[in-house]
C-alpha cells in the first residue's frame, strides 16, 4: 500500500535533516532512499534549494555556473533576490556576467513555473557535481 507524504511532513522533516550532522543527515537519506524512493527525492529536493546557492564557496558556485546553461541559470534567477543575483554575477567574469544580466532582461514576465523548473534544474546540476566531486554542498544542505 502507497502512503502520501504530506507537504507539511515532508517540510518537517527537511527541517530535522537540514539540522543534523552530514553524516547522520546522509545515514538517513540513504535509508529513506532503499526503502522510499520517492519521499527520499521529495525530500532532497527540499533540503538543498536554490536559495542555498548563497552558501557555497566561490570555487564550487564558479563551477556550477560554468556547468549550466545560461538561459537556465538567466530564468533561475528572473525574480531572485538582488543578494543572490550579485553572489552568482561574482562567480562569473565581467562579460558573462553583462550577457546573464542581458537574458534575464530580455526574458521579461515568465510564470512562476517556468522559473522554478529553471531552478530545480540549477539544484540537480549542483547535487550532480557534488556527487562527482566536483564542488562541495554546504553542510547543511547533505
Amino acid at each position: 500500500m502507497k502512503k502520501k507524504v504530506s507537504a507539511q511532513g515532508l517540510a518537517h522533516l527537511a527541517q530535522m535533516v537540514k539540522h543534523m550532522p552530514g553524516q547522520d543527515a546522509k545515514k538517513v537519506m540513504a535509508g529513506l532512499s532503499q526503502s522510499s524512493p520517492l519521499v527520499a527525492s521529495a525530500l532532497q529536493g527540499a533540503v538543498f534549494t536554490f536559495d542555498r546557492l548563497m552558501r557555497l564557496d566561490s570555487r564550487s558556485l564558479q563551477v556550477l555556473v560554468r556547468a549550466v546553461d545560461r538561459t537556465t541559470l538567466a530564468m533561475a534567477l528572473k525574480g531572485e533576490r538582488e543578494e543572490l543575483r550579485l553572489k552568482i554575477f561574482s562567480a562569473m567574469t565581467g562579460r558573462g556576467a553583462d550577457l546573464l544580466k542581458d537574458e534575464i532582461e530580455d526574458l521579461g514576465l515568465q510564470p512562476a513555473g517556468k522559473v522554478g523548473e529553471a531552478q530545480k534544474a540549477v539544484v540537480a546540476k549542483a547535487e550532480e557535481l557534488a556527487a562527482r566531486g566536483e564542488i562541495v554542498l554546504p553542510e547543511e544542505a547533505r
